[in-house]
């Protein structure tokens, strides 16, 4: 690999590979987090549309049952208690 780092000494070189390796370290480091940031957030997505999904099912069965107790009422003011039957 070439350097262009305009160093006239041997310790010159020796200090600009040394932070160079440092910041090679810290940005993989970086990276790795990132990445690892990325997959909680598709994990937190995924929970997420789980949630939705049992809360929109949790609805339409909601809605069924009131619509199936809306049906039971309406056949309940139609009962006779004497003649236990509907009118």
């Amino acid at each position: 690999m070439a350097w262009n780092t305009g160093s006239n000494s041997p310790d010159e070189l020796e200090m600009t590979c040394s932070t160079s390796v440092v910041a090679a370290c810290c940005s993989r480091a970086s990276l790795s987090e990132a990445l690892a940031a990325l997959d909680d957030a598709r994990a937190v997505k995924a929970e997420y549309l789980q949630f939705r999904a049992a809360v929109t099912h949790d609805r339409q069965v909601l809605a069924a049952l009131n619509h199936e107790r809306a049906l039971v009422q309406a056949q309940l003011t139609e009962f006779d208690p004497q003649t236990m039957s509907l009118q």
